[in-house]
């Protein structure tokens, strides 16, 4: 895995324990493997290598859970995918069911500025599409 806290890898992992969480579930590195589609012992290694980059928490046979620094981290990404979603359903016509990998697509491609700016712009009337 990438040591960088801005990967890819990183942000998947971030986003999977928040997903898992978000409605009262926990996190297990089992549930993180099928989630991600990787090997238990893939999984556990990245979660290793998060918490010592103090983005997770885990205790052997406990659950995962996302560090303060974490939860800040993947709240970042979810908010970011959340408005995207929502600018694609309002702005660009798609239905919800359709947003979901669009959005991920377009996270790669934009930097959190330049989103924050659309966002703003156009919640404001001065972009229309």
């Amino acid at each position: 895995m990438n040591q960088n806290a801005d990967s890819t890898v990183t942000q998947d992992y971030l986003k999977a324990v928040w997903a898992l969480e978000e409605w009262g579930g926990s996190a297990s590195v089992t549930a993180l493997a099928k989630r991600m589609q990787v090997a238990n012992s893939t999984a556990s290694e990245n979660v290793s290598r998060l918490v010592e980059m103090g983005l997770l928490v885990h205790q052997p046979y406990k659950p995962v859970t996302l560090s303060e620094l974490g939860q800040r981290r993947a709240l970042v990404m979810v908010r970011r995918h959340r408005i995207l979603e929502t600018f694609l359903v309002q702005e660009l016509g798609f239905d919800w069911d359709e947003v979901h990998q669009e959005a991920e697509v377009l996270e790669m491609a934009l930097l959190n500025a330049p989103l924050w700016c659309v966002w703003r712009s156009w919640k404001l009337g001065k972009v229309r599409l």
